[in-house]
């Protein structure tokens, strides 16, 4: 599909070269090309949305993230769910559950990513579960 595009593309260009002094005629062809390829063109622009949208869902995924233990410090645990030790519990909370959205392995398994992925995104999910834990323990 993108090499059609990239051809019709080129077939354009070349026309417009060849009528570059004519600007009724170059502004017939760039009538007729997105009357013809429009479609196909807002197609391929969210396809490469959805692409760019995935990459940054794996780059999320094999990036370093921090081992938290039960053992782990406040500290610690506050960091992995983006909170400070001046928020109240219910603050916590409310990003614990936004971050769990985020990394739900459900979430992640519907984006069909390498098994790999999925495994990083489990782990994910689990280090905000016990960070959470460790949290509540102190200030619940």
């Amino acid at each position: 599909m993108l090499l059609t595009e990239i051809n019709a593309k080129e077939r354009f260009q070349s026309q417009l070269v060849l009528n570059s002094y004519d600007l009724n005629k170059r502004h017939q062809l760039t009538s007729l090309f997105f009357a013809q390829h429009g479609e196909q063109i807002a197609k391929s622009v969210n396809g490469i949305q959805e692409l760019v949208k995935r990459h940054f869902v794996v780059a999320d995924f094999i990036r370093p993230w921090p081992e938290i233990t039960k053992n782990s410090s406040l500290t610690d645990a506050l960091s992995v769910l983006r909170s400070h030790q001046s928020f109240t519990l219910e603050e916590i909370k409310r990003n614990y559950k936004k971050i769990a959205m985020e990394k739900h392995p459900d979430k992640i398994a519907s984006l069909k990513l390498p098994k790999e992925i999925e495994h990083n995104a489990l782990k994910q999910f689990q280090t905000i579960q016990i960070a959470f834990e460790i949290i509540h323990k102190q200030k619940g």
